[in-house]
């Protein structure tokens, strides 16, 4: 993916985020599995294929730690333990 359209795609989803709807959450939080979340960081690749190291891990679980704040649910006790 080039960077113009990398950028592109992070301030669409950067903008999504921002208006934060109840009814429509970017993830079904209820369902949501450590496994899940693990399947999403093995997807991600930096621009020349190579995945990512642990500062990138740290910093999406705080995201997605974040993304149950602003939506007010709480996390499984599994999903925690897992994470």
């Amino acid at each position: 993916m080039r960077k113009r359209e990398y950028t592109k795609i992070k301030k669409t989803i950067q903008r999504l985020l921002q208006r934060a709807d109840e009814k429509c959450p970017p993830i079904y939080f209820d369902e949501y599995k450590a496994t899940n979340f693990i399947k999403y960081l093995l997807a991600l690749e930096n621009s020349s294929g190579k995945r990512f190291g642990a500062s990138t891990y740290c910093s999406r679980q705080s995201s997605l730690r974040y993304l149950y704040t602003i939506y007010v649910k709480k996390q499984s006790p599994e999903l925690k333990e897992d994470l």
